[in-house]
């Protein structure tokens, strides 16, 4: 087995890894939000605007990537093959 052919696979088990870790991050950082949010936004805004601002931006970064993975992935698995 070649060196190159050993790594794709596990190239794609990383990113599958990180996409896991992100998702998680991302359901944990939702819960947190839910269960504490007012008194963490007024926290947060009160110490730090900037950072509080920077942290929703990388949140809708966030989402908007997932969205699109999600509408590539859907219009992979319709495409017809070829």
């Amino acid at each position: 087995m070649s060196r190159r052919s050993s790594a794709q696979p596990r190239a794609r088990l990383a990113k599958k890894i990180g996409a896991a870790g992100t998702s998680a991050a991302r359901r944990s950082y939702g819960r947190a939000l839910m269960d504490h949010g007012d008194q963490l936004a007024q926290d947060s805004l009160k110490k730090n605007p900037a950072k509080m601002i920077t942290l929703i931006n990388a949140c809708c970064s966030m989402t908007t990537t997932g969205l699109a993975t999600d509408k590539s992935k859907r219009r992979n698995q319709t495409a017809p093959a070829t």
